[in-house]
């Protein structure tokens, strides 16, 4: 936190790689990784750490984040093909898969996993924002995508991207009073 990032990484290059610890010093130098701009060290890094540890389905999803951070959605797509191949479902992970679709021109697949993350939450306002907003940009289903980010401005009223999204769902539907006081 004090920009020392080269005290940091020699700290962190202490950590065995058996350790309790490993994996949150990896993601840690991931961060770094990000805030000096080296994106190939961070994600060549951190795939030569999930080599090592291939059936931990939670690194593959770590990876894919990774991947989809640094805008490779193939290979974001792939990663949490693989962390669920490996027994990981979760709603965070379905959600992220269904963006990597979506990124791709996937859409079926983006549809299927988007409904998979919000059948496990149906309370995350990320979800339902990124959905709304995705059906609303592409002229889709917007009777459901206005409730879908209403639901999401509820949960999180004063998160600007969200209320922006329902200006936005307002402008689509014609609506361009509220869409203004939305934006």
């Amino acid at each position: 936190n004090a920009n020392q990032f080269d005290q940091a990484i020699e700290m962190l290059s202490y950590i065995d790689d058996a350790s309790l610890w490993a994996m949150p010093s990896q993601l840690l130098l991931n961060d770094i990784d990000a805030q000096l701009g080296n994106e190939d060290i961070a994600i060549k890094r951190f795939h030569s750490y999930v080599t090592r540890h291939e059936d931990n389905a939670h690194l593959h999803k770590e990876l894919g984040d990774l991947y989809r951070r640094y805008q490779k959605y193939e290979k974001a797509r792939d990663s949490y093909l693989k962390a669920k191949s490996y027994g990981l479902n979760a709603a965070n992970l379905n959600r992220n898969l269904a963006i990597a679709h979506e990124r791709l021109n996937e859409d079926s697949q983006a549809e299927i996993a988007f409904t998979k993350a919000l059948e496990q939450n149906p309370n995350d306002p990320f979800t339902l924002n990124y959905l709304g907003y995705w059906w609303a940009e592409s002229d889709r289903k917007l009777d459901q995508a206005i409730q879908l980010i209403e639901r999401a401005v509820l949960l999180r009223p004063k998160n600007g991207f969200f209320v922006d999204s329902l200006g936005w769902v307002h402008y689509k539907l014609g609506n361009y009073k509220f869409a203004v006081e939305f934006l």
